[in-house]
């Protein structure tokens, strides 16, 4: 990423370890050493690369993101969370009959309805989709997100670099994207 294609650094070589460990879940002995070359080789690099780093800067940016979402596995917490928030409503069913509507007939038979809501509670299958939607970050996530955090802190400690603006700009967008996904409910 810095310099031309034909030139490396260690910064470089150490993130491609980094996410090469995040991608292929092997190597992860390797990961911690990798991370702590590439976090003491970045603020050198941000200040060697002047204006070269601004197109490293949203390069190492993006990539942190795509690590942070899994490479799009959806099996990840964040595209997990990030597909739940895209997805429409489904519209309610509109049934043309003579018969009570469902709030109706709820309202008539408030015992029945007690006695389902029990029997609900007591469902296995009930529980266990509950304790489905409680999701512990993996390791693997965990390890990302130790990586992402490292990085965001020595580039946000350069404030006032105009060389961090590309990075900068590349994780606002993000927490912006983030902040409009709609909720439950």
């Amino acid at each position: 990423m810095a310099g031309s294609y034909g030139e490396s650094h260690a910064v470089d070589h150490a993130l491609v370890r980094c996410h090469g460990t995040f991608f292929t879940g092997k190597g992860t002995e390797d990961f911690e050493e990798a991370r702590k070359e590439f976090i003491s080789n970045l603020d050198l690099a941000v200040a060697k690369g002047a204006r070269r780093w601004l197109e490293a800067g949203y390069q190492i940016a993006v990539t942190n993101l795509c690590a942070l979402f899994g490479y799009g596995l959806p099996a990840n917490v964040l595209m997990k969370a990030f597909d739940a928030s895209t997805k429409e409503a489904p519209m309610p069913k509109i049934v043309l009959t003579d018969e009570p509507t469902s709030a109706e007939s709820q309202a008539a038979s408030p015992e029945k309805q007690k006695s389902s809501n029990t029997d609900d509670e007591n469902d296995p299958a009930a529980t266990m989709e509950a304790k489905v939607d409680v999701v512990d970050p993996s390791k693997h996530f965990k390890e990302v997100l130790q990586l992402v955090e490292s990085t965001d802190r020595i580039v946000l400690s350069r404030l006032g670099d105009l060389n961090i603006l590309s990075y900068t700009i590349v994780k606002l967008t993000f927490l912006l994207a983030m902040a409009r996904l709609k909720g439950p409910g």
